[in-house]
């Protein structure tokens, strides 16, 4: 019994530093099921866009997270759904942003990576994005300023 205990104790305690380490971190993180259906938003992501995790768990994430081209404002592929269908990492080209629940728009440059086990099975994915708005505006400056 006092094995069970302990190894209860200590899965308890990863779990509770894994979760610290999401809400603490600077970038954006959703993670969601083997079906493009969201289970968790960590404190960033609820921020940039706009919605929380409660609201939002269960959701596919192509209802909620829009994505444009920055250039043509073309709306962009869902990049979980390309993750989960290649069964490989998909990531950003330099001209994306994510148009905030109220309208706010952020450059972002983003990665999805699928969740695998042990046996190569996917049960998900994990999306990780970070604002670039302010450096694509000083490249935009510079590149006018060299003209």
């Amino acid at each position: 019994m006092y094995e069970f205990t302990k190894t209860n104790d200590s899965i308890y305690r990863q779990k509770e530093q894994a979760e610290i380490t999401l809400q603490s971190i600077g970038e954006g993180v959703i993670t969601t099921d083997e079906f493009g259906r969201i289970n968790y938003l960590n404190p960033v992501a609820e921020i940039y866009t706009g919605w929380s995790s409660k609201d939002l768990n269960g959701k596919y994430l192509s209802t909620v997270l829009n994505l444009l081209d920055e250039a043509t404002h073309v709306k962009l592929g869902d990049p979980v759904e390309q993750c989960l269908e290649k069964k490989m990492p998909i990531h950003s080209n330099n001209n994306a942003l994510l148009i905030r629940r109220d309208g706010l728009e952020y450059a972002i440059e983003y990665s999805t990576t699928p969740i695998k086990r042990n046996d190569n099975t996917i049960t998900g994915s994990v999306m990780v994005f970070r604002d670039v708005t302010e450096k694509r505006n000083m490249e935009k400056n510079l590149n006018w300023q060299a003209k």
